[in-house]
């Protein structure tokens, strides 16, 4: 009863050191604009409610990454092995199938189980290599996928910020560990085009499951991020102007006001600070079953749909969109 999808060229791009594979990427254009394929490991196929690995998956929430090894949400014949959307074999998925337009306006979306296979296992610096235009032999057969995904990946990035989602650069730190365990440097971790495609690519899957949820009236389970209280972003307004910016945050959208007061103090030394600073000044995201929205992505609809083997919220979340799409099953 699942779409046969393994003709596809689905490939999923992670980083180098990733044993789980949640999920795969296909991008195509079409006349109107682009075809985009999510398809996310089938975790509730395998993990069923109320079972011994479901009840230990709930009680610790999510996997948890050390420097140099992972306590896995789900046993490893899971995590990396069945569920893991690993190359060349054949993977049960679930899939968020969206059409855009060339301005990335959702055009419509479906859900669906499918049958997939992966085509490569590519890496981020593997994938900006091919995006860069340089000839990479083992990829060469789903390069046309990377570029796509990449353009339409452009594509949304430019409409989410155009529509006030904020643009917050904090750098990402990695630590070095010797053979003994022992911390010997923190380095400052590349953050590449490859890493901002998949990050747009999931948003994109997560909103089209939110929306779908939202608009079933069905019991969902939301990503919120509340507006910043107005202590927070005056004490905020305060240190932007000692440090010499000139936008005021009390006029117009607040999101478009803060991305435009860090802009001006882009590629300064001061930018770090400012950055971290209006992060501080935000609410903590959360889970609820309210859907408030997501302020710092500018969001109307959110959810987390993408990572079910390490999160066990996106596991809940699969569970209730099979509870809309497939009738008389037991979700």
């Amino acid at each position: 009863g699942r779409q046969d999808i393994r003709n596809l060229n689905l490939i999923t791009i992670d980083g180098r050191t990733a044993k789980d594979f949640d999920d795969a990427v296909y991008t195509e254009r079409t006349d109107t604009g682009f075809r985009l394929i999510v398809a996310i490991a089938d975790v509730s196929h395998y993990v069923k409610d109320n079972t011994a690995i479901d009840d230990e998956a709930y009680s610790r929430g999510n996997s948890i990454y050390f420097p140099n090894f992972v306590i896995p949400m789900l046993p490893e014949v899971l995590s990396n092995g069945l569920c893991s959307l690993n190359p060349h074999v054949p993977r049960l998925c679930m899939v968020a199938e969206m059409l855009f337009d060339f301005g990335g306006q959702k055009q419509e979306s479906r859900f669906y189980e499918a049958v997939m296979e992966s085509k490569a296992r590519v890496t981020y610096g593997e994938a900006q290599e091919v995006i860069e235009g340089q000839h990479v032999e083992n990829f060469a057969h789903v390069k046309d996928n990377i570029l796509k995904c990449g353009e339409l990946a452009k594509v949304l990035m430019a409409k989410r910020f155009r529509e006030g989602s904020l643009d917050l650069e904090i750098p990402e730190t990695t630590l070095e560990i010797d053979a003994s365990g022992v911390p010997v440097d923190v380095i400052r971790s590349e953050r590449l085009f490859a890493h901002r495609l998949i990050e747009e690519l999931m948003l994109a899957a997560n909103v089209a499951v939110a929306e779908f949820l939202s608009h079933s009236h069905a019991a969902g389970l939301y990503r919120i991020h509340e507006s910043p209280n107005e202590t927070s972003i005056k004490m905020l307004e305060r240190y932007l102007h000692n440090f010499g910016g000139k936008v005021k945050l009390d006029e117009g959208k607040l999101q478009k006001r803060l991305t435009r007061a860090l802009q001006e103090f882009s590629g300064k030394p001061e930018a770090h600070v400012l950055n971290i600073l209006t992060l501080r000044s935000m609410n903590q995201a959360k889970y609820s079953v309210t859907n408030l929205g997501h302020f710092g992505l500018g969001f109307e609809n959110y959810t987390h749909f993408t990572s079910p083997i390490r999160r066990y919220p996106d596991l809940i979340v699969h569970r209730l969109l099979k509870s809309q799409i497939i009738k008389g099953r037991k979700y």
